[in-house]
């Protein structure tokens, strides 16, 4: 199946996937992709930290709060970090350490056939707001709608497996090679449920629109 984008306007991330939003944060100063602390070597918020914004949708996608996580990246991926790829935990790191690498999961798939590899769900899965740097710190799109308004590097279509419908979305591993959004099948999450090397998870968002 070849690859496939979808408008992130028509994507809702399920808010509450890294515990709630800090009050005490709020969108910062020069914004999410600000060089002060994004896509820096040292990390400026705590890590995990998870941000809630208000995207008017005024000049760019839909009204709706977006919200944010700050998170370490690990680049071992030529994809990794690029804007509006999907990144998932990386194995052998701390679960707020991200990838893009398909093969660098958190989540042991070695019991599983190849093609469900392929389809390796990971419910903690996040969109990259920007390029990032190995071993750099930064923010990325966790919950709530497409903050195409507040990070306008994110105007734009994310990254699929050309089998998104309207209904709930997973993360896979694409044709290419990188990680992008998918139609979520129940059938391949109960099969990983009933394997004893996983730790897995149900949909991470819905989509009001199909990919193309």
């Amino acid at each position: 199946m070849a690859d496939a984008t979808i408008d992130g306007a028509y994507i809702v991330l399920t808010p509450g996937r890294f515990g709630p939003p800090n009050p005490a944060y709020g969108i910062p100063t020069d914004g999410f992709t600000g060089a002060d602390h994004h896509n820096v070597a040292a990390a400026a918020y705590p890590v995990g930290t998870v941000i809630a914004a208000y995207n008017s949708g005024a000049s760019k996608g839909v009204a709706g709060m977006s919200e944010f996580v700050y998170l370490k990246w690990s680049d071992t991926d030529t994809h990794t970090g690029a804007v509006n790829y999907v990144a998932v935990p990386a194995s052998g790191d701390v679960p707020t350490t991200y990838t893009m690498d398909p093969d660098d999961y958190f989540i042991d798939t070695a019991a599983l056939t190849s093609t469900l590899v392929e389809s390796a769900y990971n419910p903690r899965a996040v969109v990259a707001l920007s390029d990032m740097t190995n071993l750099y710190y930064g923010w990325a799109w966790c919950g709530g709608v497409c903050p195409s308004d507040i990070v306008t590097t994110m105007d734009g279509d994310l990254h699929t497996d050309d089998s998104v419908a309207v209904g709930p979305i997973t993360c896979v591993n694409c044709a290419s090679d990188y990680m992008g959004l998918a139609g979520f099948d129940i059938s391949v999450a109960m099969s990983y449920a009933a394997s004893a090397s996983l730790q897995d998870g149900g949909p991470i968002g819905y989509a009001f629109q199909a990919d193309t």
